[in-house]
């Protein structure tokens, strides 16, 4: 983003694309690799203008693995075959911003931390292989089920048996979580079964 006054600017986004005279910019790239961007300023005190870069490192998603019944859970469970047998392992392993954690069916009713049986404290994806009627996230009757950070996203899960004083459902850091296609149901104690966040195709009862 540029500040201040400027006569001209280009974005380089080091994939032989660029754009002039924008405040700021958006680009997606083709192919995967490392893309040096540049930013270059022009006005009256610096007609040779001044620059700015940033490496852009363009990777696959990661994926990491959850299956109950899984029976070689090995960090950073990126196969099937190595999958963990709870859901916050595979959460505190997702490293890379905007990672996916996929569920296999099961009810999951153990992990997590002190008031929540899932915790996503980080922006990822958190979904199931086939959606609710086979995907259950179960509170235990202690906690919350699931705890959403700011541009977190949870999708296709049942969400039952949480108890929390807000959310006891699930409980989303601000408007830019976002669950889609659960059900969250037999929740209890103070609060709402889904606290603020952006909540798509949900069912809560």
């Amino acid at each position: 983003m540029i500040e201040g006054r400027t006569t001209a600017s280009v974005w380089d986004f080091g994939d032989s694309t660029a754009v002039s005279n924008r405040p700021y910019a958006t680009h997606a790239w083709a192919a995967l690799g490392d893309y040096a961007v540049v930013l270059q300023a022009y006005n009256e005190s610096h007609p040779r203008g001044m620059s700015a870069t940033v490496v852009v490192h363009v990777v696959e998603q990661p994926v990491h693995y959850v299956a109950a019944d899984s029976l070689n859970p090995l960090p950073p469970y990126t196969s099937w075959a190595t999958a963990a047998t709870n859901i916050q392992n595979a959460v505190d392993a997702a490293t890379v911003p905007a990672s996916l954690v996929l569920v296999s069916n099961g009810v999951y009713a153990t992990g997590g931390r002190a008031e929540s049986r899932v915790a996503v404290d980080k922006r990822l994806t958190l979904r199931s292989v086939n959606g609710p009627d086979l995907t259950v996230i179960d509170g235990g009757g202690g906690r919350r089920c699931v705890y959403l950070a700011n541009g977190a996203s949870l999708s296709g899960f049942t969400l039952t048996n949480g108890v929390a004083n807000g959310g006891a459902g699930v409980l989303g850091e601000s408007v830019s979580a976002v669950v889609s296609n659960c059900t969250i149901a037999g929740n209890r104690r103070g609060g709402a079964e889904v606290e603020p966040l952006h909540a798509l195709s949900t069912t809560a009862r």
